[in-house]
Order: C-alpha cells, then structure tokens, then sequence
C-alpha cells in the first residue's frame, strides 16, 4: 500500500513538473513574439499566426530541461523565426544548426554574446567545484579500494 502511494505521489510530482515547464515555454513564446512582433528575425518577413512562425530556444530546450533551466525562459535565448527560416532553409534552425549559429553571431551579436558569458560562467563554476572536490579527496587521502580476485 505504501508504495503504491509513493509511486502514485511521484507520478503526480512529475505530472505537475511537466505541467509546470509547459507554462513557463508558453509565457516565454509570448515574451519572444512580442518583443519580435511577428517578424522573422533572419529573413525580417512579418507572419501572421503561429502556423507560419514559430519562438525559437537558441540553447535547445532539452539542455535547458537538463542543464540550464535558467535558460529555459530567458527572453535572451529566444528568436522568432518564420516556418522557412525555422525549419526548411539549408541555414535554417533545425536543419543547418551550424550555418544557424553563424548567421546569429554575425547578425544578432548582443544576444550571442549573452549566451556564451551565460555559458563560459557555468563551466567555470562546474570546472571550481570539480577542482574543490579534487582537492577534497586528497585532502582525505582517498584511496579506491580494490578488491582482489
């Protein structure tokens, strides 16, 4: 019975989690179109609905879910982007992710220039800590045990 309970809990923390991430990504699309106004930031054509158009996450969604979350709805990690520029063109977003990251340096060089201090500061702090921690184990002169055959 407990665990039922325990495993019923943990399925609604998670529901509600996913439930939560959907309307942090919802609020943060509105946040980009406005301050976009509907125009494409790459070929500047104005569109009219979301149909032809979409907010595009500069560090992917999925990275933020995992490793950035401030990220996640930072207006900064944000373009809009008509559908061609999104998801058709050799340069376009989802397709030539490398052309995409050049043309966005060059073009939208504040922006960049945000994203990669945000990034280089997070390296930096995961690098302090796996040094601090380095220096823990020697300290306490851990030793791997190894157990014989």
């Amino acid at each position: 019975m407990k665990k039922l309970t325990k495993k019923i809990l943990k399925e609604r923390e998670k529901r509600l989690q996913k439930r939560t991430i959907k309307e942090i990504i919802s609020k943060w699309k509105l946040q980009v179109i406005e301050r976009d106004d509907w125009i494409c930031q790459k070929c500047g054509k104005r569109v009219e609905n979301r149909k032809q158009g979409n907010p595009h996450h500069i560090i992917t969604e999925r990275a933020c879910k995992r490793d950035y979350p401030e990220l996640l709805s930072d207006i900064n990690n944000g373009i809009f982007l008509c559908y061609y520029c999104h998801r058709r063109s050799e340069s376009a977003a989802h397709v030539g992710a490398l052309e995409f990251i050049r043309w966005f340096k060059i073009n939208k060089y504040t922006q960049y220039e945000y994203l990669t201090t945000f990034l280089d500061n997070k390296l930096a702090l995961h690098q302090t800590l796996l040094q601090k921690n380095c220096e823990l184990l020697t300290t306490l002169k851990v030793i791997p045990v190894r157990i014989k055959p």
